[in-house]
């Protein structure tokens, strides 16, 4: 999964290409438009079908990846 990853002075940043979406949205995570290459769902939405799951491709575990 392509991604970025920032340390500043114990900070740790990390990024990849997807705008959170829904319940996801609110929850620590920055969006930037323009440039992503899908969203990040909630996996139960994912595995529903629902929301956006057409349209994330890293799957149901990249919230949890990303500790939401």
């Amino acid at each position: 999964m392509p991604q970025l990853e920032l340390d500043v002075r114990g900070l740790r940043l990390l990024g990849v290409p997807g705008e959170p979406v829904g319940a996801l949205s609110g929850r620590g995570l920055v969006g930037l438009a323009d440039g992503y290459i899908g969203y990040v769902e909630q996996p139960a939405a994912i595995e529903a079908g629902e929301g956006e799951a057409a349209r994330s491709y890293y799957g149901p575990g990249l919230a949890s990846l990303l500790g939401l």
